[in-house]
């Protein structure tokens, strides 16, 4: 699949306006602000498997559109590439929905 065909699930992410729409609020406000006085932000995000595993919620929020999302790889690269870091992978239990089942953490410099 071509990433032009996939939704824009990491400006949604990231809180970038999606193509030829107006900026939404970012996912992570709310974490950005409780750690306004540390050096790193941070970022989770939980999959859940369709045809591949997707990212379906960042920081709680569901992503529009997630079950036709970059699958995870992609998501890392990209992730990557705008600076985050993953930090920890797990797949213990479920943080935001019930067939979520796998959590990554990234961080990085303010």
């Amino acid at each position: 699949m071509d990433r032009k065909e996939t939704p824009d699930i990491l400006g949604q992410i990231l809180g970038g306006p999606p193509p030829d729409q107006a900026a939404a609020p970012t996912p992570s406000a709310t974490l950005k602000k409780a750690a306004s006085g540390s050096q790193w932000e941070y970022l989770t995000i939980s999959f859940q498997d369709q045809q591949g595993w997707r990212g379906r919620y960042a920081d709680g929020e569901e992503l529009d559109n997630w079950d036709k999302g970059p699958l995870i790889h992609e998501l890392f690269d990209a992730l990557g590439e705008a600076g985050w870091e993953l930090f920890t992978v797990t797949a213990k239990d479920h943080l935001y929905g019930r067939a979520d089942a796998l959590q990554a953490f990234f961080k990085r410099a303010k």
